[in-house]
């Protein structure tokens, strides 16, 4: 298990492609909007939000607004 707090600029995104691999995450919002395409379904959250989900489905994340936004991210590596 690996856990830090994560804080995503203003637009940021994890790329135009959808990543997949091994393992499952959990992210609680601290603070600011963040959006998570799972498998081709969006989730809106923002502070007090979480989601949790197996990693080796398709996913990204991206920061849609304006302002900073912090999260604690949990990552749990598979085999």
């Amino acid at each position: 298990v690996a856990g830090a707090e994560a804080h995503a600029e203003p637009h940021a995104s994890s790329g135009p492609t959808p990543m997949s691999h091994p393992g499952e995450e959990l992210v609680y919002m601290l603070e600011g909007q963040m959006t998570f395409t799972i498998d081709g379904e969006t989730y809106a959250l923002e502070a007090g939000d979480s989601i949790h989900f197996r990693t080796g489905r398709p996913h990204s994340w991206e920061n849609p607004t304006g302002r900073p936004a912090r999260a604690i991210w949990l990552a749990i590596r598979g085999p």
